[in-house]
């Protein structure tokens, strides 16, 4: 058997949507008192993984937000997000014929864990690897 990789981010297991708007809004927020985050201009700032540059370069060293949307997704994302079968049952499949599966993503790993809890797909999944390559 040998290891399988999806890639969760360009849309085999996830979409951001409404979801990803209120966790970079609610981070804004957070950290409003200690450094002014432009939720809007990072959303509208390209694909996810240029979002996630605009995040870190506006953090620095010194911000953790990794945290702080970590825990917006365990608390929030059960209203976004639900599994979906068809995808359960295509990476259950996956793992049935290849033993593991590794999912790339550009999100910080402990938000994607979160979000691959929420799709009911983290007890299918081995490992997550950093990604930061641009969608599409």
């Amino acid at each position: 058997m040998t290891q399988s990789t999806v890639r969760m981010l360009e849309g085999d297991l996830w979409l951001p949507g409404r979801e990803w708007e209120l966790a970079i809004q609610d981070v804004a927020r957070r950290f409003a008192r200690v450094r002014s985050l432009d939720a809007n201009a990072v959303l509208s700032s390209g694909p996810l993984d240029q979002q996630l540059a605009a995040i870190h370069a506006w953090a620095g060293e010194d911000l953790d937000w990794t945290s702080d949307m970590t825990r917006f997704f365990n608390e929030h994302l059960s209203l976004h997000v639900k599994p979906d079968p068809t995808v359960t049952r295509a990476v259950r499949s996956m793992v049935s014929e290849h033993g593991q599966i590794t999912v790339e993503t550009a999100l910080p790993e402990p938000v994607a864990w979160s979000l691959l809890h929420h799709l009911g797909l983290a007890r299918s999944v081995a490992a997550v690897r950093q990604c930061h390559r641009a969608a599409g």
